[in-house]
C-alpha cells in the first residue's frame, strides 16, 4: 500500500485518492488490485467504486462517501378501536 503525502493514511492498491483526506494519491509503482468484495464496503454514489467501510473519500474519484443510513422499521399503524 501507498501512503498519502498529505496525511500519511494508507491508500488501498488501485486507489487514486486518499480515503481519509481526499488528496490525490502518489503515482502507483506496481500492478494495481481491485478492492475485494466484502460486507460493509461502501459504494461510491458518484463512480460506483467499492471502498473500505471506514473510508471518508472514494479511492477512485475522491468524492466524499456517505455511509448508508440504517434502515428504520416502519412505525406500526395505530390499533383499531371498536366503535
Amino acid at each position: 500500500m501507498r501512503a498519502c503525502e498529505r496525511c500519511g493514511a494508507e491508500i488501498p492498491e488501485g486507489g487514486r485518492f486518499c480515503i481519509e483526506c481526499g488528496a490525490p494519491a502518489p503515482a502507483a509503482t506496481g500492478p494495481t488490485e481491485r478492492l475485494p468484495e466484502r460486507a460493509g464496503n461502501l459504494i461510491c454514489a458518484t463512480c460506483g467504486t467499492r471502498n473500505p467501510a471506514d473510508a471518508a473519500f472514494c479511492v477512485y474519484c475522491g468524492q466524499p462517501l456517505i455511509p448508508p443510513r440504517p434502515t428504520a422499521a416502519a412505525p406500526a399503524p395505530p390499533p383499531l378501536l371498536p366503535p
